[in-house]
């Protein structure tokens, strides 16, 4: 299982992230949704390997092919970080770098919005969705302003799930 081999992925990443993210990603979608898949499977109780690629060498390997392989790398990155236990969630260094260079921010930001929603968590799911959804707040300055509309629009969205899933945790709880 690709979750074993952390540690492999971790230091292949370290040395040659060009040639580790041409081999995940090559192929079809198929094929790609696999190499996505590695990541995935790492679990929230792991650290991700994707981390240890320096924002340049990211962005390097995403303008080969912007439009492929920018959503890409948003699928794979840490994209938030809590510099302090206590404090806010922020845009990862990692997030930001390639918000700010995608040739079309907004399909990384759907990407990225879309990895909101926790597949697997602990306490409640509504708390985390709505944790996520604060990083939009400080988005104007990583994004073109032409953008925000697409935000608000998200957060209005959001702001929807988060209030089913509380309702669903309510009535779990009480059952």
């Amino acid at each position: 299982y690709s979750f074993h081999n952390n540690i492999l992925l971790k230091a292949l990443l370290e040395v040659q992230p060009a040639a580790v993210l041409d081999a995940l990603f090559a192929g079809e979608e198929k094929d790609q949704r696999a190499g996505i898949g590695v990541f995935e499977s790492l679990g929230d109780d792991r650290d991700n390997p994707a981390d240890v690629i320096s924002c340049e060498a990211l962005i390097a390997w995403c303008e080969e092919n912007g439009e492929r392989r920018y959503p890409l790398a948003a699928s794979i990155i840490t994209f938030t970080r809590r510099p302090d236990a206590s404090g806010p969630q922020l845009w990862s260094e990692q997030a930001k770098a390639l918000l700010s260079s995608a040739p079309d921010p907004r399909t990384v930001l759907a990407v990225l919005i879309k990895r909101f929603r926790p597949m697997s968590w602990s306490g409640s799911r509504a708390a985390l969705i709505e944790a996520n959804t604060r990083l939009l707040d400080s988005l104007e300055s990583h994004v073109p302003s032409g953008l925000m509309p697409f935000v608000t629009e998200a957060k209005a969205q959001l702001a929807q799930e988060v209030e089913r899933e509380r309702q669903w945790e309510t009535e779990q709880d009480r059952a």
